[in-house]
């Protein structure tokens, strides 16, 4: 619904003013910021238990895929965007926390 609005409706706004951008990747390269202000946010409870960290990146990986898929975004002037996983797992900490509770999960499944 709102890929259509920014899409019909706020780009034709853009092209007759002579901005050449797209106004759907516009749109979402301003939430990014708020979304990365949401992961800094909840971080802290989520490495607290690794299912939930776990589960989490998951839904992160699966946002990021259908942001560059469904929406084919791109930054302006970017050759290429590394989604909010990129955010989220920059602390070494956090990444080392989600690559161990990876790592147990893998093991618990190999034993059922």
């Amino acid at each position: 619904m709102h890929a259509d609005f920014m899409t019909n409706q706020v780009q034709l706004v853009l092209n007759e003013i002579g901005l050449r951008r797209s106004a759907l990747n516009e749109f979402i390269t301003a939430l990014l910021p708020t979304l990365q202000q949401k992961i800094d946010h909840i971080l802290p409870e989520l490495i607290k238990n690794d299912r939930l960290l776990s589960h989490f990146v998951h839904e992160n990986l699966a946002f990021d895929s259908a942001v560059r898929k469904q929406y084919l975004y791109l930054p302006y002037g970017d050759k290429q965007w590394d989604g909010l996983v990129q955010h989220s797992l920059k602390s070494q900490r956090v990444f080392a926390l989600w690559k161990n509770a990876e790592k147990e999960c893998m093991s618990f499944r190999r034993l059922i």
